[in-house]
C-alpha cells in the first residue's frame, strides 16, 4: 500500500502522514490506532505499536483459560465438535490447541 492509498484510508493528508512516518511529528494514540486498523494488524501487533509509540496497550492479552473467555473457548469446542466424525483442529498463533 502506498502512503497516499494509506492516507486515504486513514482519513489524514499525505503531508501529515509523512512526518509521522519521517519522526517529525509524533503520532497520537489514536492516529497509531487508525492506522494499524487500516493496515489490519492483529490487536497483539498493535498493542506492540502503542508501546512503541510511547502509549500504554489498550487490548487485553492473556491465556485462554481465563474465565472471561469461557463463552469463547466453548464457541470453538462447538465448532470443532459440529465436524464430528471428520477431523477438525482449532491451534492459536503458537500452534496449540484447545483442551479436550
Amino acid at each position: 500500500m502506498s502512503q497516499l492509498d494509506l492516507a486515504l484510508e486513514a482519513e489524514v493528508s499525505a503531508w501529515h502522514l509523512s512526518f509521522v512516518e519521517s519522526g517529525r511529528l509524533k503520532p497520537s494514540r489514536d492516529m497509531l490506532l487508525r492506522l494499524a486498523g487500516r493496515l489490519g494488524l492483529p490487536l497483539r501487533e498493535r498493542n506492540g505499536l502503542l508501546l512503541s509509540g510511547g502509549y500504554a496497550p489498550v487490548f487485553a492479552d492473556g491465556p485462554l483459560d481465563r474465565p472471561d473467555m469461557t463463552s469463547a473457548m466453548d464457541a470453538v469446542r462447538a465448532v470443532l465438535r459440529a465436524y464430528e466424525p471428520y477431523p477438525a483442529l482449532a491451534v492459536d498463533r503458537r500452534w496449540r490447541g484447545p483442551d479436550p
